[in-house]
């Protein structure tokens, strides 16, 4: 019998956010945004899932996090 490996990553992706709307919530603009993470390699402590197309999702989890306080 096969896993299905992909499951998590599947999942993980579903709880993930676009990274305009990361903008949206943060007040930045989505280039800074990108600017910091190719910077430092992380935004304010969180660190992106890059999709195969080249997109950046972000942990929906982390960013809840950042905006209520707790940082990532």
């Amino acid at each position: 019998m096969q896993r299905n490996t992909q499951a998590p990553i599947l999942e993980s992706l579903r709880q993930a956010i676009q990274t305009a709307t990361l903008a949206k919530l943060t007040n930045y603009r989505p280039d800074s945004i990108r600017t910091a993470l190719w910077r430092n390699g992380h935004f304010q402590g969180i660190k992106p899932i890059r999709t195969p197309s080249g997109r950046l999702l972000w942990p929906a989890d982390a960013v809840e996090r950042l905006l209520s306080g707790e940082g990532a």
